[in-house]
């Protein structure tokens, strides 16, 4: 089940471009590659919390782990 509401993928698109509609198995992709993005970076932020021995995860670490996955990308 996804996480993230599709409403706001609309949102993004009349941002861009106000006449511009957008379908819905095109809010579905952008959603589920949204999702897979931040829980790539999330997984990385948590290892790198976890080397740093905390248990709480910094916007460094997001940061960071942003950082290393646009490199593998």
């Amino acid at each position: 089940m996804s996480q993230i509401a599709l409403a706001p993928f609309k949102r993004m698109v009349r941002r861009i471009s106000p006449s511009m509609r957008i379908s819905d198995p095109a809010k579905r992709e952008v959603r589920r590659l949204a999702e897979k993005f931040a829980m790539d970076i999330l997984r990385g932020a948590v290892d790198i919390s976890k080397v740093a021995k905390r248990k709480t995860v910094m916007k460094q670490d997001v940061m960071l782990a942003k950082k290393q996955l646009a490199k593998t990308v």
